[in-house]
């Protein structure tokens, strides 16, 4: 089994306890439809999983949706780094 060791959040204050994490999950078949080639027409037509920690259960929705996730007291964290056609190679 391949293991990391990084920081892992389970909504306990960053940095307070590390946890192995089994990398082997990331390695995993997905279907070519769920792979997104282009952006949906309208921006909030993206899909979203949503995790609530409190119940410990996933939903799927659209991205237009995410205020409904979004609490008082919640960080929003925005990317707006774009994809390159890229290619890493590599060997375990």
């Amino acid at each position: 089994m391949a293991t990391a060791h990084m920081m892992i959040d389970y909504g306990r204050p960053f940095g307070t306890e590390a946890e192995e994490m089994n990398i082997d999950q990331f390695d995993y078949t997905l279907p070519e439809g769920f792979i997104a080639q282009y952006p949906p027409e309208e921006r909030g037509q993206g899909r979203l999983l949503v995790l609530d920690r409190k119940k410990g259960t996933t939903t799927h929705t659209d991205f237009d949706r995410v205020t409904d996730c979004i609490e008082t007291g919640d960080v929003v964290v925005l990317n707006e780094t774009r994809v390159i056609p890229a290619r890493l190679f590599g060997t375990r």
